[in-house]
């Protein structure tokens, strides 16, 4: 539709006016992949025109794309300077500066106010994201929980959320209480068995359709501060009522056990998260129809993987494509084969005459772009300073360093936990623990990479796209 789209706006839109149709062109090039095109015009609007709501925008998203996190800096801060309260450009600004390791900018931005009911879904799982990563876990988990409460039919609400615990589940604060508060859900007993529940919410705009209770509802008066076992009483036009209190639940773990629970049943169709019924057998054991399906999984996988290696083992996949179809990061995956006797990391010396010209290329005056697999392997053989001795600074793309902060965060995440992998055997499957030293020495690998990088590298950015 966009590619459509451009050609018809290409036959009678003059670029150089700041006309919607020239914003229609430019998003029309943006979305159909003619990034530079996009971009020029970006540019020449802004130097003619000064910053220009949505233009400003799509330049700095392309800059980002492109890896030219210091021209998107600027383009956000020129356009604050003229509309310094424009909250979705701040946004961006403190996502850029997380990504730039510059810390001290993204604590001043979260000490701003903002409203997160009047967010968008993106925007307040981009604010989560901040604090999170800024160890403000509250303050993440509690952002997470209103995205999940007013974007309920959304899966990503569900699978961040869902994500967010399970990397956190250890935090006090989220430990099971035992007497009825704000930000409890507690289950209450009638005489005859039925049991309901209440969220207990200090908030104006609590909603009993959704079983919250507001904290100053005369029911909720009634449990603030008791206990399981406690019973409370109000008297009906024909009777007086006794409701026991059966549970106690901390409201932010109930959401996560909600979500877990009921979201294959909500979203059949989403192949994102998957729960597995396995049943229970003698003494509470998983039931032998149970341990099939954890096995047939195992299975599926495992010949998944070996189809994937074969094709690496052939020369037809890189490793870049084998991270992409099996969904791992690059550096986990290169990991997996370093480790491998049959497989390693295969590289090609090329023929004669590429080795040749290449060796020309080395011995002028140019820069060396360093890649994701190239990083590892030399840092792996402790030849960084050999390399840095013979061939100066290198260059690295912003998306190298993107890709290794991405893998410490993950090793800072659900990762840092001691865990379980399953591995197909010859008639069994075999359980691997990976221990939280040997996760703790991984994330102290991936630091010491991203802290080299930063010292001896100059992050560069993808030339800019041909018009």
């Amino acid at each position: 539709l966009f590619d459509e789209a451009r050609l018809v706006y290409e036959k009678f839109v003059d670029i150089t006016q700041n006309t919607e149709l020239t914003h229609r062109i430019v998003e029309s090039y943006y979305r159909c992949g003619e990034i530079g095109k996009a971009l020029m015009i970006c540019k020449s609007l802004r130097g003619e025109h000064g910053p220009i709501p949505y233009i400003s925008q799509i330049e700095a998203a392309i800059d980002n794309e492109i890896g030219d996190l210091s021209e998107a800096r600027k383009v956000y801060e020129e356009y604050l300077k003229k509309f310094p309260d424009d909250f979705d450009i701040k946004l961006e600004l403190a996502v850029l500066n997380l990504r730039c390791d510059n810390l001290d900018a993204v604590d001043e931005f979260l000490k701003s106010r903002f409203d997160i009911d009047s967010l968008s879904f993106e925007n307040s799982t981009k604010i989560a994201h901040l604090f999170g990563q800024r160890g403000l876990v509250k303050k993440y988990i509690e952002i997470l929980y209103e995205t999940r409460r007013k974007f309920f039919d959304n899966n990503q609400a569900h699978r961040i959320y869902i994500g967010a615990i399970l990397n956190n589940e250890n935090e006090e604060w989220l430990e099971c209480p035992t007497r009825v508060a704000a930000d409890t859900v507690v289950w209450i007993e009638d005489q005859s068995g039925e049991t309901q529940h209440h969220i207990i919410e200090n908030r104006k705009d609590a909603d009993m359709r959704l079983n919250e209770l507001c904290i100053d509802h005369s029911l909720c008066q009634k449990l603030l501060g008791e206990s399981v076992g406690d019973t409370i009483s109000y008297t009906s036009p024909v009777s007086e009522e006794i409701r026991k209190i059966s549970k106690i639940e901390n409201k932010y773990i109930y959401a996560f056990q909600e979500s877990l629970n009921r979201f294959n049943q909500l979203f059949p169709d989403n192949p994102g998260l998957w729960g597995i019924s396995l049943g229970k057998g003698e003494q509470d054991a998983i039931s032998p129809e149970g341990y099939k399906k954890i096995k047939d999984l195992v299975i599926k996988n495992s010949n998944r993987n070996k189809n994937i290696s074969e094709y690496y083992q052939n020369r037809k996949l890189t490793v870049g494509a084998v991270a992409n179809l099996i969904q791992k990061n690059v550096f986990y995956i290169w990991s997996d084969l370093i480790k491998s006797s049959d497989l390693g990391i295969y590289c090609t010396g090329g023929s004669a005459e590429e080795r040749n010209h290449a060796s020309s290329l080395i011995k002028t005056n140019v820069k060396l772009i360093i890649d994701p697999i190239s990083l590892a392997t030399i840092t792996e053989l402790k030849a960084v300073n050999l390399i840095i001795d013979n061939f100066g600074k290198l260059g690295v793309a912003q998306s190298t360093v993107d890709t290794i902060q991405n893998a410490i965060m993950e090793q800072k995440g659900i990762r840092s936990k001691s865990f379980l992998s399953l591995e197909k055997g010859d008639e069994n499957v075999i359980p691997h623990e990976v221990s939280p030293k040997l996760v703790q020495r991984t994330l102290e690998k991936f630091e010491e990479m991203l802290s080299w990088v930063r010292t001896n590298c100059e992050i560069v950015h993808v030339k800019q796209p041909s018009t």
